[in-house]
């Protein structure tokens, strides 16, 4: 505040689109009404007015009418506007949530609050950590609770606190008349129920299961926002110790016993790659045990050091020398253009340095693992497939990516780690053979991946394919002639050099010979978030250049731009911040490049401009894998379909579900390995198969209770889950691209609000509120018979439920629905979807079949019984205290339209507890 007070704009709007604007004097009538236009809310005191951007509080739910009806986001009420409100402890408490600082109120401290979280009850809740108690907090009158914003701000407008604010606010007269103003066109956003839900519940309730078969209107994925994909992280730069490499005198190596072993080592690999290879029928009997120096004895016969040993063979592969050098770390030769990486870094503001440094000195893995020499023989896999092992050795050589073959080890210490070949199905019948290596050094605790931390790594953030579909969506609810593209680095690992210090674990033992691989190897876990770091620079730089592409487009008028473009830029601006005012999307999983654009001449654009960038920085393209423009692709195991507007399984994916199914129902024992493919590809099934959804758990827990064993007897319990996996992805559905999985905040126009009551022995009644406060509210009230008044009241709230559901359902088809109950039985039984009551779980029943007649997706609210005056009074027929409640709520009567009761839904009722024994009879 006292910055804004010394500046211009203090009294004025900003040519920005500011998040929070502050004013010492009461904004004019004028004034607020250009605010409400672009998008701001408005508080208004005699002396002090300020304005909130929409964009703050876009993500949560929008503001509700008055004020205390609504909780913002706590960033919002910062330490300068109020710095004293209280909560409780939340069930899972925030980290630095509250910041101790030097000031006291009544003899308590005063604490500042950097951190929100959202409850289901729409409470902020945060929690005193660390040094502060939840003791020593402020207490609002008697009790210590959490605050709502209305709370909150009369908080801030109280004489006590007064002394808390900035000196040169303290003069205001206390408390003042606040006036309130929302933006003249505000967008409803949404608030996620599912969190509320326990895994099971989510499963079994008709509503979760719905609404992945229901799309997002266009109107909310107008103002949308795109998901936030592909970020690159800020970090430093590795500290190395860059020095020239000193000369080793390795004449006590060669003349060891540990040499000799190693070599006679390699006589016994050939030997048994002879046995393996002429004799199959004996390929699973091993002769050839791993060998295993210590690190004491290893760095001992080189005086201590990692050394390179290559300068001391001749041509001919003999020792001509017992001078080796010493492995530092130094730039390493690349096909790379890494000056061209940096360069477009340093323009685009891409501060990842610690990636940068590593494609010029090479890729660590940082591993703990001992500096020893440990040489295994190949895995079964290789001795099967032994020509594509020679294939792929003999490619990477000729591409300079192997050094050899050698009858010596290459570098000392070192680590031979087990080669193996996997026969993967592509689908449609072909099949292929991926070479790895195993740094997992057959399960070895001290194996190289094993001492690896990625928690020092920055986070990793893949993408998720509903990510794509989402922003597909965006732009086609607004762009129906949108395309899409694709595209494939080449051996995306393969590229990437390794670091000099670490290439003592990259030895190759295969055919009695030894390698030496100088590139990043697919088995090396940390090649994940490596390749990942590479695969958001790409995408960084590409969003920038793209947005550089459209800005001039948009100021030539250009007609490669639709018309509709011009208005979704402006609104996306005003409304979600420039980041947000983008006409395509594209994004990265690991190597393959995704986009979509409104057009397919801007589709081109961007996959040409993509290939360009990739290659520029020294990355092949597999040009048979690219894709595009089209309006249908095949994406991460989904066929996106634009003409239609839906998502389906690939026929790739459901054909690799099929060989997996029937290559483990068709064994005796399963490997974990192939036993986990197939449990994460039913996860995949359970995204886009709803009715898939409740037996996905079960396919996990299974795993989990198996996974401590190598091999594994599938039980006939989850084969025959996996034959229903297969049948539910053979079934070929399709969801949306953006389903509605989220829950619809008040104010939507798909929503509506339903309160319910019933008394013990009078009757029941209800009221249903739309989306538009000026439009009709229907509300309903009958009276019990003096067979229904014996009904237990439990079953009473959850039969007005039912009602409302029959004579509400064909006005108000295919909406969301909340319903909000005073009676906790009946709320959990309605959310649960489950009670130890015959009646209750009958009752349960006939309400969710009727809601899947009218395809209501429905959530339950617990509301307090002085907050349901409404409904209350309905159902005591108090018509007195129903006029109080109208007038407090600000209808008027002209809205109010009775619904006769139905005697139709009576007679269904009573029918149906009719046949089922009461709790005496029980």
């Amino acid at each position: 505040i006292q910055q804004l007070q010394q500046s211009s704009e203090a009294n004025t709007l900003s040519h920005r689109h500011q998040q929070l604007l502050v004013s010492t004097s009461r904004y004019t009538d004028d004034t607020v009404q250009q605010l409400q236009q672009q998008g701001y809310y408005v508080w208004r005191t005699s002396s002090l007015s300020f304005a909130l951007s929409e964009a703050c509080i876009l993500p949560t739910q929008p503001l509700r009418w008055p004020v205390k009806q609504h909780q913002l986001p706590l960033h919002i009420l910062t330490p300068r506007m109020c710095r004293a409100l209280v909560q409780t402890k939340p069930r899972s408490p925030p980290a630095a949530a509250i910041i101790p600082t030097n000031e006291v109120f009544e003899d308590r401290p005063v604490y500042q609050l950097h951190y929100m979280c959202d409850t289901s009850s729409q409470q902020l809740v945060l929690s005193p950590t660390q040094l502060p108690t939840f003791d020593s907090a402020i207490k609002i009158g008697n009790t210590t609770r959490c605050l709502l914003l209305g709370e909150g701000l009369d908080l801030l407008t109280n004489n006590r606190i007064s002394q808390l604010l900035p000196t040169t606010l303290q003069r205001i007269a206390w408390p003042p008349q606040t006036d309130h103003f929302r933006p003249t066109s505000a967008t409803p956003t949404f608030f996620a129920l599912e969190a509320e839900a326990s895994c099971a519940t989510k499963q079994q309730l008709p509503t979760f299961s719905l609404r992945h078969e229901i799309p997002m209107s266009p109107q909310d994925l107008r103002l949308w926002p795109f998901p936030i994909v592909n970020t690159p992280p800020r970090t430093q730069p590795q500290l190395r110790n860059l020095r020239e490499p000193r000369r080793v005198d390795v004449s006590e190596l060669f003349n060891s016993p540990e040499w000799n072993a190693i070599l006679a080592m390699a006589k016994s690999e050939a030997d048994e790659f002879h046995y393996r290879t002429s004799a199959p029928q004996h390929r699973h009997r091993r002769r050839t045990q791993p060998l295993i120096i210590s690190r004491e004895r290893s760095l001992a016969l080189t005086n201590g050091c990692i050394v390179d040993l290559r300068p001391c063979f001749g041509s001919d592969g003999t020792i001509v020398s017992t001078s080796a050098i010493e492995l530092v770390p130094q730039r390493a030769t690349s096909n790379l253009n890494i000056p061209f990486m940096r360069q477009q870094a340093q323009a685009l503001g891409i501060q990842d340095e610690a990636l940068f440094d590593e494609l010029e000195f090479g890729f660590t893995n940082n591993s703990t693992t001992p500096c020893q020499t440990r040489i295994y023989p190949a895995h079964n896999g290789a001795y099967d497939h032994y020509d594509e092992v020679d294939k792929s050795i003999q490619h990477d050589c000729d591409q300079g990516w192997i050094q050899g073959p050698s009858q010596y080890p290459l570098i000392w210490p070192f680590v031979a780690a087990p080669r193996n070949a996997i026969l993967q199905y592509k689908g449609n019948g072909k099949t292929s053979i991926r070479v790895t290596t195993d740094f997992s050094e057959m399960q070895s605790p001290d194996s190289i991946n094993a001492g690896q931390d990625l928690d020092l790594e920055p986070d990793l953030h893949l993408i998720r394919i509903q990510d794509f579909l989402l922003a597909v969506a965006i732009l086609v609810a607004i762009f129906p002639e949108a395309n899409l593209w694709s595209l494939d680095i080449m051996k995306f690992y393969r590229q990437l050099l390794k670091a000099p210090e670490e290439l003592w674990q990259q030895g190759i033992l295969w055919r009695g010979q030894f390698w030496l691989d100088l590139r990043c190897v697919f088995g090396d876990r940390i090649m994940v978030h490596k390749s990942s770091r590479v695969a958001n620079f790409f995408v960084k730089c590409l969003r920038v250049l793209r947005n550089r592409r459209h800005t001039d487009l948009v100021r030539q008028r250009s007609d490669k731009l639709p018309v509709a473009a011009y208005a979704f830029l402006q609104d996306r601006c005003k409304r979600l911040g420039i980041d947000q005012a983008e006409l395509s999307f594209l994004t990265e999983y690991i190597d393959d490049q995704l986009g979509v654009a409104p057009t397919a001449i801007m589709a081109q654009d961007d996959l040409n401009e993509a290939v360009q960038f990739v290659q520029a920085c020294g990355f092949p393209i597999q040009r048979e894998k690219i894709v595009g423009p089209a309006t249908t692709m095949d994406a991460l195991g989904v066929t996106i379909h634009i003409p239609n507007r839906t998502a389906t399984l690939s026929a790739k994916f459901i054909s690799k579900l099929e060989y997996r199914t029937n290559a483990i129902l068709h064994a005796s024992t399963v490997p974990i390995k192939d036993l986990e493919k197939l449990v994460y590809s039913h996860a995949h099934v359970a995204c886009f198969v709803p009715k898939a959804k409740d037996f996905a758990s079960d396919s996990f827990r299974y795993y989990h209770a198996s996974k401590h064993s190598r091999m594994v007897s599938l039980s006939n319990t989850f084969k025959e889950l996996a034959h229903r996996f297969l049948t539910f992805a053979k079934s070929q559905p399709s969801i949306p691209l953006a389903p509605m999985l989220i829950f619809p905040a008040r104010g939507h126009d798909k929503r509506i609000d339903i309160e319910m009551d019933a008394s013990g022995d009078i009757g029941w009644g209800f009221i249903a509120f739309g989306s538009d406060p000026t439009a009709s509210v229907f509300y309903a009230q009958g009276r019990w018979d003096r067979f229904e008044k014996d009904w237990p009241i439990n079953e009473k709230e959850l039969i007005v439920s039912l009602y409302a559901t029959l004579m509400l359902g064909s006005k108000f088809n295919q909406f969301f629905v909340l319903e909000a109950i005073d009676n906790t039985v009946a709320q959990q039984v309605a959310r649960t979807n489950k009670s130890s009551s015959l009646r209750l779980r009958t009752l349960q029943r006939a309400r969710a079949n009727a809601q899947r007649l009218y395809g209501w997706l429905s959530h339950q609210q617990r509301i307090a019984s002085h907050d349901n005056d409404l409904a209350d009074s309905l159902s005591r027929y108090d018509n007195i205290a129903f006029q109080d409640a109208v007038r407090r709520r600000g209808l008027t009567p002209e809205q109010l339209i009775l619904l006769p009761p139905s005697q139709v839904a009576r007679q269904t009722v009573k029918k149906i507890l009719s046949q089922v024994p009461n709790a005496k009879e029980n």
